[in-house]
């Protein structure tokens, strides 16, 4: 039954998933978004199942699968998605030349974290002596509380106008309209860097290298 469940969340946000993707959103993402939101759905679903088991005297959900929801997400929500908003952002025409440019844009972010974090354990295991137990709770401790203060902060109007603006994105006609508005404005925008474009070619040429001929070559006399 958890394994069908499971599934049922997978397909469904994956439809949601491709329904709400602008065209020409690579497959990785789509993939990596529908993994992510599975795995926020299931918790809300499978949690009362499970209560409900153990005050039966069983589990429905193995612990094997609740690490397997709580690892893939927190992989894929807060790692997996800084290397994907590189990757989207990369110039380069291959997906490997994308790739390198998003690890070494993420490298510095990653490294300086991974620097406080042992640290901060060297700190705790050395000066406190607190054991390697403890420290993967204050990890998961500090991780769910910065989860927390986002859904906090998403709270009143973000919680209504964040689903609002991506529903609005996969209406057709809402897109056509914001697309033509954004098109007039880069076409005024273009017109006026072409007419900054062509003053400075106007005073480029009165200079006089280009605003008197050059003399014509002549051949040097040791040449002759």
């Amino acid at each position: 039954m958890v394994g069908l469940l499971l599934a049922a969340l997978l397909l469904a946000s994956w439809a949601v998933a491709v329904w709400f993707a602008r065209p020409g959103t690579p497959p990785h993402i789509l993939i990596s978004v529908a993994l992510c939101w599975a795995c926020a759905a299931a918790v809300p679903v499978l949690l009362p199942l499970d209560i409900e088991s153990a005050n039966n005297g069983g589990s429905v959900v193995p612990p094997l699968v609740w690490r397997l929801i709580y690892w893939t997400a927190l992989l894929l929500g807060w790692l997996g998605s800084e290397g994907l908003l590189a990757e989207l952002a990369a110039g380069e025409f291959s997906a490997a030349a994308r790739m390198r440019t998003a690890v070494r844009a993420n490298l510095i972010l990653f490294g300086g974290a991974a620097l406080l974090a042992v640290g901060a354990a060297l700190y705790l295991l050395v000066s406190l002596r607190l054991s390697p137990a403890a420290l993967g709770e204050i990890a998961v401790t500090l991780v769910d509380g910065c989860g927390v203060l986002r859904l906090a902060l998403l709270l009143g109007e973000g919680l209504v106008a964040l689903p609002r603006a991506v529903w609005r994105e996969a209406e057709p006609r809402a897109r056509l309209r914001q697309l033509c508005y954004e098109l007039g404005s880069l076409e005024a925008r273009r017109a006026r860097a072409a007419l900054r474009l062509r003053r400075v070619i106007a005073q480029v040429r009165l200079f006089p290298p280009f605003s008197s001929p050059s003399p014509p070559l002549t051949a040097s006399p040791c040449c002759r």
